[in-house]
């Protein structure tokens, strides 16, 4: 469980999806003590995968944030694959193994 005392700040840097949100700025936050965001409303994927490593490249060792993903997902008109929801599992598992979700 995160133990949300250990941020800089109590600040959540918003979830914007469409664009607005990129590795740097969710770095940035993170690196600056407070939860960067990543808003993944229309993101594969493997761009949600690219993103979070990308981000995860730009975090300080010391960092004392913390990454959040708010993920959309609209049953009404979303239907995905066996291999797409594998994909999304996979991605991550890949930040728990590495300390980011625990």
């Amino acid at each position: 469980m995160f133990d949300f005392r250990r941020l800089r700040s109590p600040i959540i840097q918003a979830p914007m999806a469409g664009g607005i949100n990129t590795p740097e700025l969710v770095a940035a936050s993170i690196n600056a003590g407070v939860v960067g965001s990543f808003g993944f409303a229309y993101s594969s994927p493997e761009q949600i995968s690219k993103d979070i490593k990308a981000a995860r490249n730009l975090i300080h060792s010391d960092a004392q944030g913390a990454l959040n993903c708010n993920f959309f997902v609209r049953p009404e008109n979303f239907e995905a694959s066996a291999q797409d929801s594998e994909k999304a599992l996979n991605a991550l598992k890949s930040l728990e193994f590495a300390g980011i979700l625990s």
